[in-house]
């Protein structure tokens, strides 16, 4: 699953795009996405959102840690962890999430070639996770708070008649 994050894809004969997101505390300048474990949840960028929602604007979007956490392929009930995803039929290239909640370290990134860039963590203590597809379980889409906004008036438009 790790391949396909921030590109259009099909999970379970649905279309959806999955935006490489964040875990850490909560954070009013970002979009929180999913709560996770005492006061910390899954956020993206509001940018990075716009952008995705600009070039895919038909398409149901998701945090593609946010969907592993729902479905249960992550545990976040420790003070902290690694993980890394790596790309279908590589053993060096992926993605990866740490936290510890102790020191307030929060880090997700790309892993290219068994090297995540200049965080200084040892690739060899994470967690690999091999993502089962058929386990996923698709939560609302993300959108952005004018998308909310419309849709809120729909629905109230709906209900008014």
């Amino acid at each position: 699953m790790a391949y396909l994050a921030n590109q259009p894809i099909a999970i379970a004969n649905k279309k959806v795009l999955l935006l490489l997101d964040n875990y850490g505390p909560k954070n009013r300048n970002s979009l929180n996405i999913c709560d996770a474990t005492q006061g910390f949840s899954f956020f993206v960028q509001h940018s990075e959102l716009y952008a995705i929602r600009k070039a895919h604007p038909k398409r149901d979007i998701y945090g593609f840690w946010q969907l592993l956490f729902l479905s249960k392929q992550i545990e976040l009930s420790k003070d902290s962890g690694f993980f890394v995803v790596y790309k279908e039929n590589s053993s060096t290239d992926g993605f990866f999430t740490y936290y510890n909640r102790v020191k307030s370290e929060f880090v997700t990134g790309i892993v290219i070639n068994n090297a995540i860039g200049a965080f200084a963590q040892d690739l060899s203590t994470a967690s690999i996770v091999r993502p089962n597809i058929e386990l996923i379980n698709f939560p609302e889409a993300i959108l952005l708070p004018v998308e909310k906004q419309l849709l809120k008036q729909k629905l109230y438009q709906k209900v008014a008649l």
